[in-house]
């Protein structure tokens, strides 16, 4: 078996599937076929809701405001971290077999 290793902004945009996963290429021909891991799943969302009190996660349902576009927070990300998709290129990660 190969392993690949992603990054944590990958691991972010996988966690919320739930159901089994299509990659693809550029094409549209299928490369790989993930299904999700429930234990590992639940034991995300258990360590996000524990970094938040509820009455932090109440506060934030109640902020209005037209806040920032999904371009806006990857371009901050990017400037503060470096680019999200060069973790991912092709050659990227780690393999073990």
């Amino acid at each position: 078996m190969i392993r690949k290793t992603i990054d944590q902004i990958t691991q972010i945009r996988l966690l919320g599937c739930l159901e089994e996963l299509e990659l693809c290429d550029e094409s549209g021909r299928v490369m790989a076929r993930l299904t999700p891991d429930p234990a590992y799943r639940r034991a995300m969302y258990d360590r996000a809701h524990a970094a938040f009190t509820d009455d932090e996660i109440e506060q934030a349902g109640k902020r209005t405001g037209t806040g920032k576009s999904l371009a806006e927070i990857m371009s901050h990300l990017e400037s503060v971290n470096g680019s999200v998709h060069s973790d991912v290129a092709p050659g990227g990660g780690t393999t073990a077999g």
